[in-house]
């Protein structure tokens, strides 16, 4: 996908959205992040954003520590609908390298969002 055919977030997010819920361990999420690859996982709740857990976080942790425990929140949101500069703005001025979207007003989780998402459009 070239960067002018990119309109929002949603063009851009990875969609195929692995989540996990605040009950679940320490070591669920580390084998999840592994195998998939991905650096971050959102930490959800009756469909909704609670928090997130990274594969930094994992290290150093009992494997059965909760993850409600241990993850980052309250959640950054952004709206799947949101512009690329805004998710960019959002990641620096939160000092943060992923984003939890969302759909609409509310806190539904349709995807993630990372810096490498941003890097990979500039450079295709």
């Amino acid at each position: 996908m070239s960067a002018l055919s990119i309109h929002n977030i949603g063009d851009l997010m990875t969609g195929d959205l692995l989540a996990l819920g605040p009950h679940e361990s320490m070591d669920r999420a580390r084998s999840m992040l592994t195998a998939s690859g991905l650096h971050a996982i959102p930490i959800v709740e009756n469909d909704e954003a609670l928090g997130m857990v990274t594969l930094a976080d994992c290290q150093g942790r009992d494997p059965d520590d909760a993850l409600g425990e241990i993850m980052a929140g309250p959640p950054i949101l952004i709206d799947v609908e949101a512009s690329v500069s805004n998710a960019a703005e959002m990641m620096r001025s939160n000092y943060v390298h992923h984003l939890i979207v969302t759909q609409g007003n509310r806190r539904t989780v349709v995807g993630l969002l990372s810096s490498y998402d941003l890097l990979a459009m500039l450079v295709e």
